[in-house]
């Protein structure tokens, strides 16, 4: 059994109507035919098109990618050098994603009541000392509260980020702006990658460093590119930019005449209907994807540099999956195409623990990494498109939230299943609960139309 959604639709001036010669603005380019859609050119057109605050946002998600991506990648390898028993690294790792259940609808609250570059700036902030303080703890304590810091900061990030690129581009646009903040993340995170593979052997060669130390220099320079993040965030103006052609919009879940309280109403009930599938996926996530590095050192014997130049193949297979997934989108449908891309995700997951070398496991990590976040674009563009602008940020803190809430489940015992059942287990749950989700989604919104 299955939901229909019916969605009001905004009256529009025009519909796409043969090519216009592009205006000054080039956030005012008019689409172009349905043939021209599936050009490079189209494309390029859209992407090229954003300017001013879209474009520091999109300077500050890179600074915040390459300080969260070094911290990120050797996080769970630091915790693992300090507590080497994988039951502990569990316990310990889970700790930023219990404060992001706790702090994440509040966050979403502070987004939509105060300023939404403030508050990105202040996720930034907190980012950085989470880091610093990972550099220079000297006891289980300081570690604790450095991961307290550290989901505090991302439960304030997304809401925040969310509500901004909203704000700063037409709603036709807006899957690609949030593609394009996916494609400039994916690079940077990969840049990352590449300099925490590169350091670790020179730490190790060059200076003598053991792996401990050589992460907390790692730290160090993660929390000074925040720092650098917080200035562009702050410098971003404020208000609604990009939204003067009419042309641009799409239909809506609600309607601009709709009661506001039975407005809001309607998209909370879609957003927790949509966040479910996501909340099943997040709980076979929490299982594996925080611990791939741990898992190709302890099951193929590689080192850390191996694993990162993985990574930085994966970001850069992940940034050209973002490029493409909005055009891809438009022509198949937004959920047909997160449905066929999370499936693929979910065969790549399933093969990865029957490789019998690192060689082999590396194709399907990187396939399933690229297809299974291909969608996160498109799934955030929609959220965004079913309630008001005053809820963006509660929106994305309830979609965060129940994902996050799994998730934190699974990462909290994905060490004792690998210390107890062995480190292939959590592949099983993961892939189970992936496929429930996929099938879930299909089945609810298959019928639900683009906004």
């Amino acid at each position: 059994m299955h939901t229909t959604f019916t969605f009001l639709v905004r009256p529009s001036s025009g519909g796409i109507e043969g090519e216009v010669a592009p205006p000054q603005d080039p956030e005012e380019i008019p689409p172009l035919p349905d043939m021209e859609q599936r050009s490079l050119r189209y494309m390029m057109r859209i992407y090229g098109g954003f300017k001013g605050s879209a474009r520091m946002l999109l300077a500050a998600s890179f600074l915040t990618a390459i300080g969260g991506g070094m911290s990120w990648f050797v996080l769970i390898l630091y915790i693992h050098e300090l507590f080497p028993e994988l039951t502990n690294v569990g316990y310990i790792f889970s700790i930023a994603s219990w404060t992001i259940v706790f702090f994440i609808l509040p966050s979403g609250w502070l987004v939509d009541r105060f300023d939404h570059r403030k508050m990105l700036a202040l996720s930034l902030l907190l980012g950085g000392l989470s880091m610093a303080m990972f550099a220079t703890a000297q006891g289980l304590w300081m570690i604790v509260l450095a991961q307290i810091l550290n989901g505090a900061a991302m439960a304030l990030n997304r809401p925040a980020f969310s509500a901004l690129m909203t704000e700063k581009t037409s709603d036709r646009r807006r899957k690609y702006l949030f593609a394009l903040q996916s494609m400039v993340s994916m690079v940077g995170i990969a840049i990352a990658s590449a300099m925490a593979g590169a350091w670790t052997i020179m730490a190790r060669e060059t200076f003598g460093m053991e792996l401990e130390e050589a992460y907390r220099v790692m730290f160090i320079l993660a929390a000074l590119t925040n720092m650098f993040a917080v200035v562009i965030a702050l410098a971003i103006r404020p208000g609604e930019e990009g939204r003067e052609d009419k042309k641009e919009e799409l239909p809506s879940l609600v309607d601009d005449e709709e009661d506001d309280t039975e407005a809001r109403k309607k998209g909370l009930r879609f957003i927790v209907r949509f966040s479910t599938p996501m909340a099943l996926i997040g709980f076979g996530a929490g299982f594996v994807v925080p611990y791939f590095q741990l898992y190709y050192i302890l099951k193929f014997d590689v080192d850390v540099a191996q694993v990162a130049w993985l990574f930085v193949a994966t970001q850069i297979a992940m940034g050209l999956s973002f490029f493409f997934i909005p055009n891809l989108a438009e022509r198949r449908g937004s959920v047909n195409t997160v449905v066929l891309t999370q499936a693929i995700a979910v065969i790549n997951l399933a093969l990865i623990p029957f490789a019998p070398v690192f060689l082999m496991a590396a194709p399907f990590h990187l396939m399933r990494m690229a297809m299974m976040n291909a969608s996160t674009p498109i799934q955030n563009s929609l959220m965004m498109g079913a309630v008001r602008p005053a809820d963006r940020g509660k929106a994305a803190a309830v979609g965060q939230m129940m994902w996050t809430v799994t998730n934190s489940i699974g990462i909290t015992f994905a060490g004792f299943v690998m210390d107890n059942y062995g480190i292939d287990t959590p592949f099983i749950i993961a892939v189970s609960f992936y496929s429930a989700a996929v099938v879930l989604f299909f089945c609810w919104f298959r019928n639900v139309k683009e906004m």
